[in-house]
């Protein structure tokens, strides 16, 4: 059944996308498993050919695009918070965990301690943030 549901959306509907074709055909499964009937997977990966999905590659933003965004930012909580994610180079939850007592303004650059509760890799580190994140901060 899920290979009619295949061949039907990828030969006759061209408009549709690979992930919207994997998703319709799990909604398939998942139904015929609901009613009991027990799917192969081996079968099932020889006889149904999903659509492979092509991938794009990620770019980084660039500084011109963390530019305009600080430039249409009128709100100056969210600058400094954005500056210091840009400065810093730390991810959004990182930056939401940092207290007062992590930030030394006593040195230059300014040095931020990231709290290894609130790290990806659970290991702590010190970042330092540009004197125009900075200035915002204070």
């Amino acid at each position: 059944m899920s290979y009619f549901v295949v061949v039907h959306l990828s030969h006759e509907q061209q408009h549709i996308t690979s992930t919207s074709i994997f998703s319709y055909v799990y909604a398939v499964k998942s139904y015929l498993l609901y009613h009991d009937l027990d799917i192969n997977p081996a079968k099932f990966r020889r006889r149904v050919r999903l659509p492979k999905i092509a991938r794009e590659d990620e770019e980084p933003i660039d500084a011109s695009d963390i530019r305009k965004i600080l430039l249409a930012c009128n709100n100056r909580r969210l600058k400094a918070y954005l500056l210091l994610l840009a400065s810093g180079g730390m991810r959004a939850n990182e930056g939401l965990a940092i207290r007062y007592i992590d930030i030394d303004f006593s040195v230059s650059p300014t040095r931020v301690h990231i709290r290894k509760e609130f790290t990806k890799t659970k290991v702590a580190r010190d970042i330092y943030i540009s004197d125009e994140a900075t200035m915002f901060l204070k």
